[in-house]
């Protein structure tokens, strides 16, 4: 039963970072795609020397705007965990 509980906190907190991980992947996934469009159709631009920068400077952006919209989830998050981490204290009674 304990191992179970240990398996069941740990793919929940997998999920839980996946939650909070997937708007900034996605975006910065889009953005490495529509540069593998202009890199095809123009092939003598250097995507390579600006996408690198961009991207980082998008990512940044993103994470400030996924910031706010993310506190409610993570301070549900971060209770469940210390609601969680209690409980295992208290010898899961």
């Amino acid at each position: 039963e304990d191992f179970r509980a240990i398996a069941y906190w740990g793919s929940r907190m997998f999920a839980d970072a996946l939650m909070v991980a997937i708007p900034a992947i996605a975006s910065i996934l889009l953005v490495n795609l529509s540069f593998g469009v202009v890199s095809r159709s123009a092939p003598q631009l250097n995507v390579f020397g600006v996408g690198f920068p961009v991207t980082l400077t998008l990512g940044f952006v993103i994470i400030i705007f996924a910031v706010a919209n993310l506190l409610p989830q993570m301070q549900h998050l971060i209770h469940g965990a210390l609601d969680s981490v209690s409980l295992l204290g208290k010898g899961g009674q």
